[in-house]
């Protein structure tokens, strides 16, 4: 958490975008836990810098780039889909986890 706040404090982002940690009954409740616990750290922190959050569903940052989700699709085609679009649009090949975040981006300025 205090790192991201360093990196805000040195970048000076005027809006900052996060995927919403969401429960899932077939997920890990310790990890759920832990992340939910640190992604409320983290709006917190940034929250008595001055900076707010935007918190986004992982299927609505996908709807609005156009990736089709729904019951059937499996993690692993969702995390292909996003790392094809990045590729499409920006001409990089980069990890699932980068390409969910630059797609998240591209959903929140749309």
């Amino acid at each position: 958490s205090s790192k991201i706040v360093e990196i805000c404090k040195k970048y000076n982002p005027t809006d900052i975008v996060m995927e919403e940690v969401l429960q899932d009954v077939k997920q890990n409740q310790s990890v759920y836990k832990a992340l939910i616990y640190l992604q409320g750290r983290v709006i917190t922190d940034l929250g008595i810098q001055g900076y707010k959050v935007n918190l986004y569903v992982s299927g609505h940052w996908r709807k609005l780039c156009g990736i089709q989700t729904g019951p059937g699709i499996k993690r692993e085609i969702l995390k292909a889909n996003s790392q094809r679009l990045v590729k499409m649009v920006y001409g990089i090949n980069v990890n699932d986890d980068i390409s969910d975040a630059i797609c998240l981006g591209m959903a929140y300025i749309k």
